[in-house]
């Protein structure tokens, strides 16, 4: 592969293809290295494990849902204003956000209703409100889960 130049058909020498290192790659759309760039397929491509996307979440069997449900880490932490609060939802279910203080007084009561199964994003701004700890708790039918962050003005 080292001596060959071209990636295809060369100019001058007819139906002859060289192929050079660029050329090689997975072309396989269902790996996680797909190239769309590369012609051949040499033997690269690399898939994720059963159950698992390209970049290593669980998923179900079925439609790509969520196997449990799951409150992830909430971004950016400390925050400036808006807060990021992404969650996936194995079965349907109703959600609702309390943020609460320091001192334990709830400052946001908030019902989103009915999400369908899958992954979700919602936010909080802080604006109006004291800079400090705070803590956020998501309840949905499968669980009461609590993040702790840190409001920065």
């Amino acid at each position: 592969i080292e001596d060959m130049e071209y990636c295809g058909e060369a100019p001058d020498m007819g139906a002859y293809e060289y192929l050079t290192e660029d050329c090689l790659g997975c072309t396989d759309e269902n790996a996680c290295n797909y190239d769309e760039t590369v012609i051949q397929e040499d033997g690269s491509c690399e898939y994720p494990e059963e159950g698992f996307d390209c970049d290593g979440n669980e998923l179900s069997l079925t439609n790509n849902i969520p196997v449990k449900y799951q409150f992830n880490p909430v971004y950016p932490n400390p925050f400036n204003n808006n807060l990021a609060i992404d969650f996936s939802l194995k079965q349907p279910s109703e959600i609702k956000l309390a943020v609460i203080d320091i001192s334990g007084r709830a400052v946001k009561n908030q019902y989103f209703g009915q999400y369908s199964p899958g992954n979700h994003s919602i936010s909080w701004n802080g604006k109006n409100h004291s800079a400090g700890v705070y803590f956020i708790q998501l309840t949905s039918d499968q669980a009461v889960q609590t993040r702790k962050v840190l409001y920065l003005k």
